[in-house]
């Protein structure tokens, strides 16, 4: 299987499952993604692959009290993952925002 970062058109897909997954585990409702922030994840370049989405989502549906995951949900992950290095050669994430 060719590495996430190939098959960016996956992400959506694998977003709402894993928002899902984690909806049904933690007994809350399902989360969703913003335009903005699925925009923000198909522009990452997932070093991490499939783990590191699965584990920015889990962490961002932990956090927020919104049913609306904004890129701010997982702004914070996404650019300490660049800081250490796993971005290189990629815009980091903003943190203007």
């Amino acid at each position: 299987l060719p590495p996430l970062r190939q098959r960016r058109q996956d992400i959506p897909l694998l977003a709402n499952h894993f928002l899902s997954l984690y909806a049904r585990r933690l007994g809350r409702p399902t989360r969703y993604l913003a335009p903005e922030a699925l925009d923000r994840l198909m522009d990452y370049p997932w070093p991490g692959n499939i783990r590191e989405l699965r584990n920015v989502l889990e962490q961002a549906s932990l956090m927020s009290d919104e049913l609306q995951l904004s890129e701010h949900s997982f702004a914070a992950a996404l650019a300490r993952d660049f800081a250490a290095g796993f971005g290189r050669g990629h815009l980091p994430v903003s943190s203007s925002q």
